[in-house]
């Protein structure tokens, strides 16, 4: 729901108004809006980025099937993980001169996109929440890092 006005006790947006049983303040309205807009996108976005990732892998089991007869395991997709993984180092090696390699600025933003795709994957089919994951990995890291 987008805001368009603020007057008095009435929020006007599109589609219809709501009235308050106080006066709003605007600034302050406005201001937890943007935090709360910003927090549901971030939010709405990941959500779909995961799916759109486990839809391509199901695409790719399908073409795992069509030339292996099988899909790969879980611990092929690893090796795979790890394979990108290396190769993200590589053309960090190259865009920082330290390994002579054309192309390295555009296959490492391929390759940095690729290896969240094999992490969302990989936790998928290991039964994690790939979202819960970073969360308690951050907050627990947060706490360290400023105990010190």
């Amino acid at each position: 729901m987008y805001f368009s006005a603020i007057r008095g006790r009435s929020l006007i947006f599109i589609g219809g108004r709501f009235d308050f049983p106080f006066k709003v303040d605007k600034i302050a309205f406005e201001r937890r809006f943007n935090t709360l807009n910003k927090v549901m996108m971030s939010t709405t976005n990941f959500d779909e980025i995961i799916r759109r990732s486990l839809e391509l892998r199901k695409e790719y089991h399908q073409l795992e099937v069509q030339h292996h007869g099988t899909e790969w395991t879980v611990e092929e997709d690893a090796l795979a993980y790890l394979t990108d993984a290396g190769l993200v180092g590589r053309n960090i090696m190259s865009q920082q001169g330290r390994w002579p390699k054309a192309n390295s600025a555009s296959e490492l933003e391929h390759k940095l996109g690729e290896n969240i795709w094999w992490l969302i994957v990989l936790a998928e089919r290991s039964g994690i929440d790939i979202k819960e994951a970073i969360e308690n990995f951050l907050g627990k890291t947060e706490k360290l890092v400023h105990k010190s």
